[in-house]
C-alpha cells in the first residue's frame, strides 16, 4: 500500500486502520467446523471497521476468505478488496496461465479461493492430499506460531516440482515422516538459528 501512495511524494503514507483478531479461538472454531462463531467475529470486526471510517476492507489471510461474501455483505456499501480476485487479476496481467497455491487444507481443498483463480482462465495444480495434510499441519504448528525451518522450506518449494525432476523434494512418504515429527506434545526439530535470534530480541 505504501509503495502505491509512494506515488504522492514526499512523506506520504498509508492511513490504516486495523484489527487484530486473537487467533487461538478461531483456530480451535476452524478445528470443531464451528464456522459460525467465526463469522460472527469477523463481521462485528469489519463494521467496527467501516465505522471507524475505513473506505476498503481487506482481509489479511487467506483461509478467512472462505467467509468473504459474508464479510463483505457486513462491510457494505464499503467494499471488500478479495486477495484471490486481486491474485488472479495479477497473474494474468503477467501473462500466466497457471498458479500454485499454498496455504491450509480449507484453502486447497474448498473452492472458495481457487475458484477465483480458475475464474480468471486459470489451472490451478495442487499438492496431492498428502501433501495438502502435511502443509497444513506445517502453517498451523509452526509458521502460526513464528518458527520458520530451513527443511519445511525445501519441502514446500519442493511440491510443485514434477516427480522425477530435480528440485523435487516432496513425496508422502517423505512427507509423512516430517509431519510425524510435528504431533501434538512432541518436540519440534530446531527452528532456523536467524527465526531463534528474532525470537529472543522479542522477549
Amino acid at each position: 500500500m505504501n509503495r502505491c501512495v509512494s506515488a504522492w511524494g514526499g512523506l506520504h503514507s498509508a492511513e490504516i486502520i486495523l484489527a487484530s483478531v486473537d487467533f487461538a479461538p478461531l483456530s480451535a472454531a476452524m478445528n470443531r467446523g464451528d464456522w459460525s462463531s467465526i463469522r460472527s467475529t469477523l463481521e462485528a470486526r469489519t463494521r467496527s471497521l467501516a465505522a471507524a471510517g475505513a473506505e476498503m476492507i481487506l482481509i489479511c489471510t487467506n483461509t478467512m476468505h472462505k467467509l468473504a461474501d459474508t464479510t463483505a455483505a457486513a462491510a457494505a456499501p464499503v467494499p471488500l478488496i478479495h486477495i484471490g480476485q486481486c491474485s488472479a487479476e495479477a497473474a494474468k496481467r503477467g501473462g500466466f496461465t497457471s498458479a500454485a497455491l499454498l496455504g491450509t487444507r480449507f484453502t486447497m481443498e474448498e473452492d472458495f479461493y481457487t475458484s477465483r483463480l480458475q475464474a480468471a482462465g486459470l489451472k490451478v495444480p495442487l499438492p496431492s492430499p498428502e501433501e495438502c495434510q502435511w502443509l497444513d499441519h506445517l502453517i498451523f504448528q509452526d509458521l502460526c506460531a513464528g518458527v520458520f525451518r530451513s527443511e519445511a522450506r525445501a519441502e514446500t518449494v519442493g511440491l510443485y516440482h514434477p516427480p522425477g525432476r530435480p528440485g523435487r523434494r516432496s513425496r508422502y512418504p517423505r512427507v509423512h515422516r516430517t509431519a510425524a515429527h510435528h504431533q501434538p506434545g512432541s518436540k519440534p526439530p530446531p527452528a532456523d538459528r536467524h527465526n531463534e535470534n528474532t525470537r529472543r530480541r522479542r522477549g
